[in-house]
C-alpha cells in the first residue's frame, strides 16, 4: 500500500497545514517514509507536527527538479531526525547529478 500525504502546496483544505508556493510531499510505500522535494521553507516542519508526521523517520529524500527553493529546508529536515549524521540518505536526484551525489 501507499499513501500520499502533500505537506505543502499552494493551496491546502487541512486545517493542521498552512499553504505556501512550494511542494513537499511525504510518501509510505511498503514500510519506507520517504520525503519529495522540501518546499520553500520551514513550514514543511510545521504542517508534518500538526498531522502528526514524524520527520525523523523519513529513510530517503528527493529533489525533483532544479529550483532552489524546494531544497531551503533540508538541513532542519535532516537535522530533526539524527542531527545529519547521516541515518538518512539525503541525496539529489536531478538530472546531471550521477549517482545522487549528497
Amino acid at each position: 500500500m501507499v499513501k500520499v500525504t502533500f505537506l505543502v502546496d499552494n493551496k491546502t483544505e487541512e486545517p493542521a497545514c498552512n499553504a505556501e508556493w512550494g511542494l513537499s510531499i511525504y510518501i509510505e510505500a511498503n514500510g519506507k517514509k520517504i520525503l519529495m522535494d522540501q518546499g520553500a521553507s520551514p513550514m514543511l516542519l510545521h504542517n508534518a507536527e500538526g498531522l502528526g508526521i514524524d520527520l525523523s523517520e523519513v529513510v530517503f529524500a528527493t529533489v525533483s527538479h532544479g529550483h532552489e527553493r524546494h531544497r531551503e529546508t533540508e538541513d532542519p529536515a535532516r537535522r530533526q531526525g539524527d542531527g545529519g549524521r547521516g541515518g538518512r540518505d539525503l541525496r539529489d536526484l536531478r538530472p546531471g547529478n550521477p549517482g545522487g551525489q549528497q
